[in-house]
């Protein structure tokens, strides 16, 4: 599926998880230490654009202290 069917599927939101962008260690989860993806506020403004979509920058188990980003 194309990310410009998502909105019409029903999509409201896109998420992106939490280990696209931090990395869980002993520590708990680190967003310093970094996550899968490098370059996933350029994917997030990329998928944003292309749907129409809000694009959420973490879900489940967020680091210390870290509200989830919402890209418009």
């Amino acid at each position: 599926m194309s990310l410009t069917c998502l909105k019409s599927k029903g999509a409201e939101a896109i998420h992106f998880c939490t280990c696209m962008f931090a990395k869980k260690t002993d520590a708990g989860c680190l967003v310093e230490k970094g996550g899968f993806c490098d370059r996933l506020d350029h994917l997030m403004a990329v998928s944003s654009q292309a749907t129409g979509l809000p694009c959420i920058k973490g879900t489940a188990l967020l680091p210390k202290n870290y509200p989830p980003e919402i890209l418009p």
